[in-house]
């Protein structure tokens, strides 16, 4: 990448990776709190680790769907060929979410959808039942240090 794309070519695809973080992020941190609200309330479930497993399943599936797209244009982005440092497909990001709509159809931004869900589905669970578990430990230790 240096050798042919010099110092900025390190960053190529940046404009469409920050969108995909801010999308995945945004996405799994809102449905995870409210996933629990309605597993909570529909299936009448207490707080603890199974609560914790479904909601964070549910934040994982909406965060990878939202993220998809983007993860798709960014990886589009970051690989297509250069010359002298110069794209050869697309200039940036709306015009290669344009030209794939265009030439292979809207699905198409859902390519390698499945990879991510396998991806990033196990992170979202882990991710919130570490989150739950320590903030009881945390409760726990910080009321016995109050008692």
């Amino acid at each position: 990448t240096y050798r042919n794309d010099g110092l900025l070519g390190f960053w190529r695809g940046l404009s469409a990776f920050l969108p995909r973080v801010v999308a995945f992020s945004g996405v799994q941190l809102t449905t995870y709190d409210a996933a629990k609200a309605v597993w909570s309330r529909a299936l009448g479930l207490p707080e603890g680790v199974r609560l914790h497993l479904l909601s964070s399943v549910v934040a994982a599936i909406l965060a990878v769907t939202a993220m998809q797209p983007f993860d798709f244009v960014a990886a589009r982005l970051m690989n297509q060929k250069t010359v002298g440092g110069v794209p050869t497909l697309y200039r940036g990001p709306m015009e290669c979410l344009a030209k794939v709509v265009a030439t292979e159809g809207p699905a198409a931004l859902y390519k390698g959808a499945s990879a991510n869900y396998c991806r990033m589905c196990p992170y979202t669970v882990l991710t919130f039942v570490f989150y739950e578990q320590l903030k009881l430990l945390y409760a726990a230790s910080a009321g016995a240090m109050y008692a």
